[in-house]
C-alpha cells in the first residue's frame, strides 16, 4: 500500500498507540526495535526472525510510513537498523534528503526504462508477421484509411 501525503485520513487508534509508544520511549532516550513493538502489539504485528536484509514485520513498516505521512503528527519516526524513534530536526532533514535522493534515482531509472522500451521492438505493437507496427508500416495506413475526416 503506497501512502500519499494528500490522501491521508485520520490515524486509527492503533496507529496513535504505536506513535505514542515510540514517542514515550524516545522521551527516555531509547528506541524501540521491531521485536519489542511486536511484543507490545501481538494482535497486530507478527515478528519473524530472519537472516539477511529481509523485513521481519512488513505491516509495522507500512504503519510507520502511514504515521510519517499523516498531517496529524508533527514528528517523524526514523528507522535505523530495525530501531524506531522520533527524529531530531537534523535527522528529519537527513531523512527527507534520503527520500529525495531515492526519488531522483527511481525517476532516472524510469526514464531509462521508457527510453529502452522503444529499442529492439520492445513495447511496440507487432503484426501477424511479428514485425513492429510503426509510422512506416502498411498496417498503420490500413487502419487510418477508415478514419473519416
Amino acid at each position: 500500500m503506497k501512502v500519499r501525503f494528500n490522501d491521508m485520513k485520520k490515524l486509527t487508534p492503533h496507529l496513535w498507540r504505536l506513535y505514542d509508544s515510540i514517542k514515550f520511549a524516545t522521551g527516555f532516550g531509547k528506541s524501540l526495535n521491531v521485536e519489542e513493538i511486536a511484543e507490545m502489539f501481538p494482535d497486530v504485528y507478527e515478528f519473524k526472525k530472519q537472516k539477511g536484509n529481509y523485513s521481519n514485520c512488513p505491516q509495522l513498516y507500512k504503519d510507520i510510513d502511514i504515521i510519517n505521512a499523516s498531517h496529524e503528527v508533527e514528528k517523524i519516526i526514523i528507522k535505523k537498523n530495525n530501531n524506531f524513534r522520533l527524529a531530531t530536526e537534523e535527522e528529519a532533514i537527513e531523512y527527507h534528503n534520503k527520500l529525495v535522493r531515492r526519488l531522483i534515482h527511481y525517476r532516472d531509472n524510469a526514464l531509462a526504462v521508457k527510453y529502452k522500451i522503444g529499442k529492439d521492438g520492445q513495447g511496440k505493437l507487432l503484426s501477424a508477421q511479428l514485425t513492429p507496427i510503426d509510422e512506416n508500416s502498411k498496417a498503420r495506413e490500413f487502419t487510418e484509411s477508415f478514419i473519416k475526416k
